[in-house]
């Protein structure tokens, strides 16, 4: 079952897919368009990549995280940061 942008705290926040877009291509010094390359996407995509990646198909948001080194359930805010499990 996939509840996308439920408001329960376990389910995914689609509000923070744009920073964790942005975080994790800052951490990993890639741009969003090399992202979107690497994603088989043309590179042109990459420039809104931040804020229209969710309206993707599933397996091409897999290969968004693929790109960026993380699990599409950190992308997708399913699952804590490391900043929000330190203060836990």
């Amino acid at each position: 079952m996939c509840l996308l942008g439920s408001t329960a705290k376990s389910m995914t926040d689609l509000t923070q897919f744009e920073s964790r877009f942005t975080d994790a291509c800052r951490a990993r010094r890639l741009s969003p368009q090399q992202v979107a390359v690497q994603a088989g996407l043309p590179a042109e995509a990459g420039r809104d990549l931040a804020a229209t990646a969710i309206h993707l198909p599933l397996y091409r948001l897999c290969y968004v995280a693929d790109a960026l080194n993380v699990s599409l359930d950190w992308l997708l805010a399913r699952e804590p940061s490391a900043q929000e499990k330190k203060r836990a």
